[in-house]
């Protein structure tokens, strides 16, 4: 056993604070704490030890927010807010805009099925939880509404535009996709409502998880979902969501990468979820369903026979370089932050070329292209210029010959102009984002993970929370308090 660090966690019966350590053992890491009162943990942290080792050497502390809504006093279960210990800006904020489903998943985080009281949050509440995402500074940049299924409001699409108006870069809807596919054109309204991307559940490409995971067959639904969403003219792309667990979907992990790359001109992007201790879900059921982002990188690789390998997945962080040149360089205002934990969000860019899927990482190598980089800080932009266009063929591989048109464009037009829309346009050229995103739950909670989120929850009692940390201590008590209130 070789401990690689300390951490501070929690007990997963009582909730105390503990002290935590992650440690490597028979090539996987492993998560071990001990309370006085419930005794001793252990759980697995991270299937793939080499892959973690590599994804930390970008571990990285940002400077959080510059005014914090809450204080920190040693309790990362509670003093949530955001507070004055937190590590990263807000770059996702979440609302939820309602606590009601028109479904009953068992594995469900927010355990809608279970909620007695209606948690539906007023226009004005909604308006004033916006606020708070566009008041930390810098400033929120994107907006997520979720629940609950969101759409059931039939208010929703005033909800989005009055998004829109107080200047979210993005808007994100999470949804199960059923009025999508039960209504032709309600696509076509979420864009005229200026969503931007929609977030659609999407668990397997076989009946089979989702009876496990739903509780009934709900493909054919999302293949329905899909298929209005290509019919449609407007501009919301989609982002396949699967909740993965061992046993489960695990063997269709590569036939969903193959099923969104079939689908491109609709499907932009696969953010994988391993299944967590919440809703129904018992710890003997976790135990047997644990599977990590490294188990799922490694699963996918061997799907893709080494045409998709580990080394192709990067952390989050890394796009750093990319933020700190725009302000650097091309004088952005509140650019945010990225300083999530790099086992956190895990992702790889791929470009689809005839039938087959190429990792950006086997085109340009994207460490070296984040050193030049950085190195990129003379305030002559034709010195720049120079240094960029000399560096570039060397970082280019060979595989990226037939495509370095479209790579030389897009980084100059990235690197040296600023173009923000040029990085965005980059995702409509064939291009596949595929991220692992990693939910803790009691088990395996690591508040050196939390400290660095940068998907918050926005809730209406002015604070802001991360996105574990609300779904496992705070959700409860801030549905019910609002709930009564509201009714």
């Amino acid at each position: 056993m070789n401990e690689l660090r300390k951490t501070r966690s929690v007990c997963p019966v009582c909730h105390a604070p503990i002290s935590a350590k992650i440690y490597e053992n028979d090539d996987k890491i492993y998560m071990n704490k001990s309370c006085n009162e419930h005794g001793e943990f252990t759980d697995l942290y991270y299937g793939d030890a080499e892959l973690y080792k590599r994804l930390m050497k970008d571990f990285y502390s940002g400077n959080g927010i510059s005014n914090p809504i809450t204080k920190f006093e040693g309790k990362c279960t509670t003093d949530c807010g955001i507070c004055d210990n937190h590590k990263s800006s807000p770059i996702i904020g979440i609302i939820d805009v309602t606590n009601q489903c028109n479904l009953s998943c068992p594995v469900c985080f927010a355990q809608c099925h279970a909620n007695k009281a209606k948690y539906e949050p007023t226009m004005d509440e909604i308006s004033k939880m916006m606020d708070n995402l566009r008041n930390v500074d810098p400033p929120c940049p994107v907006v997520l509404f979720s629940g609950g299924e969101p759409t059931i409001r039939e208010d929703f699409f005033e909800i989005c535009n009055l998004a829109h108006e107080k200047g979210f870069s993005h808007i994100i809807v999470a949804t199960n996709g059923k009025r999508i596919a039960e209504e032709p054109d309600y696509h076509e309204k979420l864009g005229k409502a200026h969503v931007d991307i929609i977030y659609l559940q999407f668990d397997g490409v076989t009946e089979s998880p989702y009876m496990k995971l739903r509780g009934e067959n709900l493909l054919p639904l999302k293949k329905k979902a899909l298929e209005n969403i290509h019919k449609s003219t407007t501009y919301p792309t989609v982002v396949l969501v699967p909740t993965i667990g061992k046993g489960i979907n695990d063997h269709e992990i590569g036939e969903i990468v193959r099923f969104a790359a079939e689908n491109i001109k609709s499907v932009r992007g696969i953010l994988f979820q391993p299944i967590a201790l919440m809703g129904k879900l018992d710890l003997d059921e976790l135990m047997k369903r644990r599977i990590t982002s490294g188990d799922g990188i490694n699963i996918l690789a061997k799907e893709f026979s080494g045409d998709i390998t580990k080394d192709d997945f990067v952390a989050t962080v890394t796009i750093n370089s990319f933020l700190n040149h725009l302000k650097r360089n091309h004088n952005y205002k509140n650019v945010v932050e990225c300083s999530v934990h790099p086992v956190c969000f895990t992702m790889s860019y791929m470009i689809k070329k005839g039938e087959h899927l190429i990792p950006l990482n086997q085109l340009i190598d994207l460490k070296g292209l984040a050193d030049l980089m950085n190195s990129l800080n003379s305030k002559s932009s034709s010195f720049n210029s120079m240094k960029l266009l000399f560096g570039l063929p060397k970082l280019l591989k060979r595989k990226s010959f037939s495509l370095s048109g479209m790579m030389f464009k897009l980084l100059k037009n990235v690197v040296l102009k600023g173009s923000v829309d040029a990085a965005l346009r980059f995702h409509e050229e064939n291009v596949l984002l595929v991220g692992f995103d990693h939910t803790s739950d009691l088990n395996n909670y690591d508040c050196e993970k939390i400290e660095r989120c940068f998907i918050n929850y926005s809730a209406p009692n002015g604070k802001i929370i991360p996105f574990c940390s609300y779904n496992l201590f705070h959700r409860d008590e801030i549905e019910n308090e609002f709930a009564q209130r509201i009714r």
